[in-house]
């Protein structure tokens, strides 16, 4: 039974209130305009939910947001049907066709995070990952979307403290719905980070694919099962955001495929509502993350570019305010980055290329920091831009080649003219590493156009016909043979290397919440693993600063933090102190790198003054006993 819960609040999360809102916008009267409403579901969600949320929270109501979503996907639901703006069993007969179409890539891609994940209940890659569970779960307590509630240090850091500017789209997306599943807030979010990848990046890929290829001889069903396929067993993707990048750029590559394809069908639409359909994506993007947002806005421009003498002044005038709608919601969001000057900007800057000369190779054998992409990604990538380049009479592959490409080159620029223009390259964080993550699906479908060609190599029924699908075959199972158990390897080398929760210690967390005394916090050594208690299960967790149960800095829990490990050497009237403050600690075994280092097993469970009450595969509680202190 609760595994059905689960499901069914994955698709809430997923479909309302966007499916509804793609619809009504839309009014579907294509195949592939039913396609997209339910590809771009999850982003119109997404995008909706954060700025609805802001507005009312700005008017000062924090209702709990699923008592708003819900009505609003019934109404919505009700709304459309009245109006008859769907055909039910045509939308339905096409959203299945497009999913049977991506079921093989959808098949490996659960294998792979399966086998990936088994036993896992969360990775914590780092302080990225540490920090979007913190938001999650600050959103959950406050029902609030402000950034300046949710982007704090501490779990009790008061409302309205936080500074800083981020994009909390899909934060507070999945803390909208998290509450409904049986299921702790931090595993709800990887699962919606694991659907999106598995199932709508191939959907995307699948749009992107029957717009690429619909002026072209090339068939579209070969093309999309090995490009859709191909990117679930590339291995940079998501198994090195995972270990030790960014999730939310998981989040936003899987909706670009959808976003490019979009931008090439509706820009050219004079209809105001399937504009604001468009504008609805882009926002999403903007408010989940910014690389893929300024790529989006990097393909628009190209692609406004080149139609612009087809244009009509109407045409112009609408996309012009949709393209300068997004780029206002970009500067506002990111409004205190824009002022707070080059050297600070500097801060957030990533790698530049170590060695220039190795650049355009890494990028089309997408081989950074990740073993065996090699020579097989990039014939296929290579061969697959010169296919495109002879036989689709589209402009959109090369626009996309650009978009990718061009941020690739300028943000890892370390000679000049490309080190002085990189600068331009800050909404991609001036990261060389991010830029390629990004190029991973477009490479898929390069890749998948590859095949295709090769599949309709001779077009009359002959012998050689069979040959050249027999030739595409081997190629499209070799290349999955051999990539499939590295991508497998990939991502739980990185799990294995910096896994700090484990499914054992989720029972620690429930017996520390059990024991809690009223008015006190639960202190946690370091940033490790204990500070998952308030992730997991909302305990009042300190850790990074010394904060009392109301947010106030406590000298008395500072002082625990610095001699925890000789608490038998402090006064008395300071132990008194502490006790009326501190109703445990949670220790972990395994600490993140850049944290505090935690102890062994061996140790903690000898610390002078400590009576182990619980203990994990990890994580230990503790309690203050200095009948235990050896004087």
């Amino acid at each position: 039974m609760e595994e059905i819960t689960v499901v069914l609040t994955l698709l809430l999360w997923a479909l309302v209130p966007g499916l509804p809102i793609g619809l009504l916008l839309t009014k579907p009267d294509g195949d592939s305009e039913y396609d997209a409403t339910l590809v771009a579901s999850p982003l119109i969600s997404i995008a909706v939910t954060f700025v609805g949320g802001n507005f009312l929270n700005r008017l000062g109501f924090f209702p709990k947001p699923i008592y708003i979503l819900v009505p609003l996907g019934i109404l919505l639901f009700a709304f459309a049907i009245k109006k008859n703006t769907v055909h039910w069993k045509t939308a339905l007969k096409k959203w299945s066709q497009i999913i049977v179409i991506c079921l093989p890539s959808i098949t490996v891609g659960a294998f792979v995070w399966i086998r990936a994940f088994e036993r896992v209940p969360f990775v914590a890659p780092n302080q990225d990952g540490f920090n979007h569970n913190l938001w999650i779960r600050r959103a959950i307590e406050l029902n609030s979307f402000r950034s300046q509630d949710l982007k704090v240090d501490s779990a009790l850091a008061q409302v309205g403290s936080g500074s800083g500017i981020y994009p909390f789209g899909w934060h507070t997306s999945v803390s909208s719905w998290a509450p409904l599943a049986p299921i702790s807030p931090p595993t709800f979010a990887l699962l919606t980070v694991a659907i999106l990848w598995v199932v709508f990046l191939p959907l995307g890929i699948s749009l992107a694919m029957k717009v690429w290829l619909r002026d072209s001889s090339l068939p579209v069903v070969p093309a999309t099962i090995a490009a859709t396929t191909f990117v679930q067993v590339l291995p940079i993707l998501p198994g090195v955001p995972l270990s030790w990048g960014s999730m939310t750029s998981i989040i936003g590559i899987s909706f670009l495929p959808l976003v490019f394809s979009e931008i090439v069908d509706r820009s050219e639409s004079q209809s105001l509502s399937r504009n604001l359909y468009l504008g609805i994506l882009l926002l999403g993007l903007v408010v989940v993350h910014p690389p893929e947002a300024a790529t989006a806005f990097l393909f628009f421009g190209l692609v406004i570019l080149a139609r612009f003498r087809t244009f009509t002044l109407k045409s112009i005038a609408v996309l012009v305010g949709v393209g300068l709608s997004g780029l206002g919601a970009a500067a506002y969001i990111y409004r205190g980055f824009l002022t707070s000057g080059i050297d600070y900007i500097r801060q957030y800057w990533g790698a530049a290329f170590p060695d220039p000369t190795w650049a355009l190779g890494s990028f089309f054998s997408l081989s950074i920091r990740v073993p065996g992409t090699g020579m097989a990604i990039a014939v296929l990538f290579v061969s697959g831009i010169i296919v495109a380049a002879r036989e689709i009479r589209s402009s959109a592959p090369l626009f996309a080649l650009i978009a990718c490409l061009g941020p690739y080159l300028l943000s890892g620029g370390s000679t000049e003219p490309l080190a002085t223009m990189r600068i331009l390259s800050m909404p991609w964080y001036a990261s060389y590493e991010r830029t390629l993550w990004i190029t991973v699906p477009f490479a898929a479908i390069f890749a998948g156009i590859s095949i295709s060609k090769v599949w309709s190599l001779f077009g009359r029924p002959s012998i050689a016909k069979v040959i050249s699908h027999v030739a595409a075959l081997i190629l499209f199972f070799l290349f999955v043979h051999h990539q499939l158990p590295q991508a497998v390897r990939q991502m739980r080398e990185g799990i294995v290397q910096s896994m700090v929760v484990f499914e054992g210690d989720k029972e620690v967390y429930q017996f520390a919440g059990e024991h809690l005394e009223v008015g006190k916090v639960i202190f946690s050594v370091g940033q490790d693993g204990g500070s998952y208690g308030y992730m997991y299960a909302g305990l009042p967790v300190t850790y990074w600063e010394p904060l009392d149960l109301n947010g106030t800095p406590d000298d008395y829990i500072a002082t625990l933090g610095k001699y925890w490990k000789t608490i038998c050497t402090l006064d008395g009237d300071v132990l008194d102190e502490i006790d009326l403050r501190v109703s445990g600690l949670l220790i972990s075994e395994r600490s993140i790198p850049w944290g505090t280092p935690g102890t062994s097993r061996f140790e903690v469970m000898n610390l002078e003054g400590y009576a182990v009450r619980a203990t994990g595969e990890s994580v230990f509680y503790l309690e203050i006993d200095l009948t235990k202190c050896l004087r």
